[in-house]
């Protein structure tokens, strides 16, 4: 089975969401920003995990610096909802 996870980042904290391939929520809690909470909450999905994508668009230096550099996960994008096309 492949899942997809997604993390929408507020100032204080984040909603982390994992669908599996048939858009069925295995997961969704909203969490304090705190990386290694985030991470150990994504754990048991790290072997299906296809990508994940961080919506946000609060303090830009925070995603890139906070996110990018320790995720564990293949295929992590920063997304900016306002920049998508659908």
């Amino acid at each position: 089975m492949m899942t997809y996870a997604g993390i929408d980042l507020h100032a204080t904290n984040s909603v982390v969401v994992v669908l599996n391939d048939a858009d069925r929520v295995l997961y969704q809690k909203r969490l304090r920003n705190d990386l290694p909470l985030i991470r150990t909450a994504l754990e048991p999905y790290r072997t299906t995990v296809q990508g994940v994508a961080v919506e946000s668009t609060y303090n830009p230096g925070f995603r890139s610096k906070r996110y990018r550099p320790k995720t564990t996960f293949k295929n992590t994008l920063i997304v900016n909802a306002l920049g998508c096309q659908f």
